[in-house]
């Protein structure tokens, strides 16, 4: 498991600083919800812990910086681009800034929906913030048979793409206000080679 899936596990929602505080609070919550001996999900309380040890090592390692640098900061891309359009953000009560930007570390949550055939898939990407704010996220996408081209169209925030996929794999470039890039790699995969 890697931080960003013990993230999500906490169900840590955007815009919520981590620290040690907040890890802890959470992991008592979700523990007393999956702990098998409270008719809870043993699978679920064995990943809780997993999680648990993966973040605190997390937390261990940036202990030398300063208070202000161990917080964290988790928002969607949409947030970012309003920071830098509007000045400020408020998420879940909290006012957001461009030097709150620079204070903390940031995940920066980027939402993909990509559409074939009316089949709508959606995909959540969570990467870490940098200066540049270009992101390069990858999906897979089944397909039973790639030979054939794939009309589809890619959405980010408020932006999309219609193409024909004649191919394997496909870039698809978003710039998004000047403020951020993205590029959202397609790769399709056999649906008989999943396991």
């Amino acid at each position: 498991m890697n931080y960003y899936e013990a993230i999500r596990l906490f169900e840590i929602k955007k815009g919520t600083k981590i620290n040690a505080d907040v890890v802890k609070k959470k992991y008592r919550t979700l523990a007393k919800k999956w702990h098998p001996d409270v008719c809870g999900d043993a699978e679920q309380y064995k990943k809780l812990q997993e999680a648990y040890e993966v973040i605190n090592r997390y937390l261990d390692e940036i202990k030398l910086l300063t208070k202000d640098e161990q917080e964290q900061l988790i928002i969607e891309i949409s947030d970012l681009i309003n920071i830098f359009k509007l000045g400020e953000v408020t998420v879940n009560g909290e006012r957001i800034t461009k030097g709150t930007l620079v204070k903390n570390k940031v995940f920066v949550i980027i939402p993909v929906n990509v559409k074939v055939n009316n089949m709508s898939y959606n995909y959540s990407f969570i990467k870490v913030r940098n200066i540049k704010d270009e992101y390069i996220v990858d999906a897979m996408l089944e397909d039973v048979d790639l030979e054939r081209d794939l009309d589809i169209q890619v959405t980010v925030f408020n932006k999309s793409i219609n193409a024909i996929m004649d191919s394997i794999r496909k870039d698809f470039k978003f710039n998004l206000d000047y403020i951020a890039q993205v590029v959202v790699t397609i790769q399709r995969v056999s649906r008989d080679n999943q396991t």
